[in-house]
């Protein structure tokens, strides 16, 4: 099994499918990482709130009450965050404080993959590129960050899209 840590704006992207009942990327994302891996979540609930505080919108015990849902089922599965002793590698790369628990989930979950559409996690630099740039970004899946994270960490950083792919090429491999 290999936990797929999915960020609060993948979640948001999730969220929206599910309570407009119109799956897309998110849920194709999801229903790929539930055949046989699982979602991470940190045990001190520091995801699961920005979780809430990104996606929760109008409705956020309808996110809770799926959080609880998969974490029954074991969709959804509880980690340590690992200690922080990336937290000056992280800054150096530009990734902003904030996002650094997903980081060390990843690290703490064993699963090596985040699950972001956040420019951070590629090239924080680009934050204020054109869209059309940041997506060229993100669907490369490069960047001075991710390539970082890559190289010091074993850690892959895909969008949404990405996802049923990158299964795809863990099941290969074993």
């Amino acid at each position: 099994m290999h936990p797929f840590v999915i960020d609060a704006n993948a979640i948001h992207a999730f969220q929206a499918e599910r309570v407009n009942e119109n799956p897309g990327d998110a849920h194709a994302a999801l229903t790929a990482i539930y055949k046989d891996d699982c979602i991470a979540l940190d045990d001190s609930d520091l995801c699961l709130q920005e979780w809430l505080n990104c996606a929760g919108g109008t409705a956020p015990y309808a996110l809770l009450d799926w959080v609880g849902d998969e974490l029954v089922a074991g969709r959804i599965r509880l980690f340590p965050l690992s200690d922080n002793s990336c937290r000056k590698h992280l800054l150096s790369v530009g990734l902003p404080q904030s996002d650094h628990k997903w980081v060390r989930l990843a690290i703490g979950c064993g699963g090596r993959r985040i699950v972001s559409g956040d420019i951070d996690f590629f090239d924080p630099t680009k934050k204020n590129a054109s869209g059309r740039i940041k997506e060229a970004i993100r669907k490369s899946r490069s960047g001075k960050c991710s390539k970082q994270l890559k190289k010091n960490y074993n850690i892959e950083i895909m969008c949404l899209p990405h996802v049923p792919e990158e299964i795809e090429n863990i099941n290969r491999a074993a």
